[in-house]
């Protein structure tokens, strides 16, 4: 008689070997491949976003950083106002796969 067999004879229940470990937090199951196209996704929507905040940037230079430029405020209007919407959009949906990637196993 092995000590396994042993073991069941004198509890009566069966023994497990090995015992399943509890998961901390949320966890959805999911294939290797839907995690590395969010990966990829996440990666082109970061360098979009970097592109799209470059190029609404306004008043050239290291001196407006310090106060310098003195523009006014004046409405965003044509490509202006498309870009930042733009810009917005992709942060939601960086910001949306990011917290589903988190949450894939």
């Amino acid at each position: 008689m092995n000590l396994l067999a042993a073991a069941q004879t004198v509890t009566k229940a069966p023994v497990q070997l090995v015992t399943p470990v509890a998961q901390k937090g949320f966890a959805i199951a999911s294939s290797p491949a839907l995690h590395n196209t969010l990966l990829v996704a996440n990666i082109l929507l970061s360098i979009l976003i970097v592109i799209f905040i470059l190029v609404q940037g306004r008043g050239g230079g290291l001196g407006s950083a310090w106060g310098g430029g003195g523009e006014t405020f004046h409405t965003r209007r044509g490509i202006e106002r498309i870009t930042i919407r733009v810009t917005v959009l992709l942060i939601a949906v960086f910001f949306i796969l990011s917290a589903v990637n988190l949450f894939l196993r």
